[in-house]
Order: structure tokens, then sequence, then C-alpha cells
């Protein structure tokens, strides 16, 4: 099976942004040994706040959320493995922050929003450490920096304030 990512792009990421999230993601689906049929929507704080109240009881907006779509009604050559929904608006002040370019924060999300479709958690810190593993070593194949971006193989830097979720 080949892999397959379909972009919704509402925040405007533009062109360049969604090839560096769509590259990052292929990476991972080649490391993770999943060719996964995707669908990575790029949204606004507003409309992430909106499915992390209606998904996950959160009223305020996240990084990411991942939602699996195995067993859809859809026919199995046009079935999607999962959607990857990530905020631009997040991704934005992030990078900002850490000064590295937007869509290198939006891969990271998209990175680990794939993680917990292939079934990682990181709810647990030794859980939390072998998803971050993974995520090292899929940014370092992507040619995106962990350091940079505050990863480190033993866990997500202390500072990131958002959490993934998955439905």
């Amino acid at each position: 099976m080949t892999s397959r990512v379909a972009v919704r792009d509402s925040a405007r990421g533009g062109v360049p942004l969604r090839a560096t999230i769509v590259s990052a993601l292929r990476t991972a689906m080649r490391e993770e040994d999943r060719p996964l049929h995707l669908s990575l929507a790029l949204v606004g704080d507003a409309e992430m706040r909106r499915l992390n109240r209606t998904f996950h009881g959160v009223d305020g907006p996240t990084d990411v959320l991942a939602f699996p779509q195995r067993g859809t009604l859809v026919p199995a050559a046009e079935a999607l493995d999962g959607e990857i929904v990530v905020s631009l608006g997040t991704a934005r002040r992030e990078a900002r922050t850490r000064g590295v370019p937007t869509a290198w924060e939006a891969s990271l999300y998209a990175i680990h929003g794939f993680l917990h479709l292939c079934g990682y958690d990181d709810h647990r810190i030794a859980d939390a450490r072998v998803m971050a593993q993974r995520t090292v070593h899929i940014l370092n194949c992507a040619g995106l920096d962990p350091d940079r971006l505050g990863v480190g193989a033993d866990g997500v830097a202390p500072s990131r304030s958002s959490r993934s979720a998955i439905r």
C-alpha cells in the first residue's frame, strides 16, 4: 500500500509550509513502516478550540488532535486511516518563541499526531520517553532539528504548554 496525505488548509499556511509538513509525515510513515492514508487539516485557533471542546471537553486550543478513521462506511480503497488536525495559530506562536520556522513547529505537531495514530501514547512517563525517542528520530530523518524544537529523547521540553490528544 502506498501512503497518501490529503491536506485541507483553512488557516492559509501556504504551499511551502504544507509541503514541509507532508514531507515530514511521509518520513514518519517510512520510518514507522506505516504507509497510511491520512487527512491533514491545518486550522486556526477558533476551529481547534471548537474541536477540542467537542471531542475532549476542553474549552481552549491545543497543538494537535488525531482521529483514527478505521471502521468507517467508506469503501476500503477510499478510506482514510486517520485525520491529523494541526493548529497553525499555536504553531506560529510557539515557532516565534523558539525562533524556528512555523513549518518545523507544525511538522512536529503532525508527527506527534501520526505517532498517536500508530498507537504511541504519552500519558505515562515511560511511554512519553518512547514516543519522544521516535519523534527525535523522525525529526532527524526529516532534516528538522529536534533541539531547536525543544524536543529531547527523554521527552518533550517542560516549556511546552499544549498537549495533543487522541479520540
